[in-house]
């Protein structure tokens, strides 16, 4: 027997987290300066929301064969630019999602990233692109806790409507 979840079943899911934190910091903008790393890449949960959409982002550029960004240029506390420039890379993997096919999802290729080269398929830097999302929610989930607010709803996969 075989189980299999549906990529777009995760993509869902994904934007269901990514609704949950933007009503989360509309409600109170100031929620984008919480400290998350101090001393780090990341000094608040706004830089982490941008790189999140970033990696995204560059990633679906990377899938399309485009030239990629090395940043978004937006300002962490910018809210509303943040989320439009995620759904730039959103729409990006669901659009490759509609033209790609599956011999060439399982395609093994070079991608180049700040670290060196690593061999992947497309299929393997979608997944990744998901996972590397929800890990980062949960990072950031632990940061606004420590900072003494709850964070917005429940975010496993079990509570998930995108799947039954």
């Amino acid at each position: 027997m075989s189980a299999a979840v549906e990529f777009r079943e995760l993509l869902d899911y994904s934007d269901h987290e990514r609704r949950k934190w933007g009503e989360w910091v509309d409600t109170d903008r100031h929620r984008m300066d919480i400290a998350f790393q101090a001393g780090g890449s990341f000094a608040t949960v706004g830089s982490l929301f941008d790189h999140i959409f970033l990696v995204e982002v560059r990633h679906s550029y990377r899938l399309q064969g485009k030239e990629l960004p090395t940043e978004s240029g937006l300002e962490p506390h910018d809210i509303d630019a943040l989320f439009a420039y995620a759904e730039l890379g959103r729409e990006g993997v669901r659009q490759f999602l509609t033209t790609v096919g599956i011999d060439d999802l399982n395609q093994a290729r070079d991608d180049k990233v700040a670290s060196g080269v690593y061999r992947m398929s497309p299929r393997k830097l979608l997944f990744h692109m998901v996972l590397h999302e929800v890990r980062h929610w949960a990072q950031i989930a632990v940061a606004v806790r420590m900072a003494g607010f709850s964070p917005p709803g429940d975010h496993d996969l079990f509570y998930s409507k995108a799947l039954i």
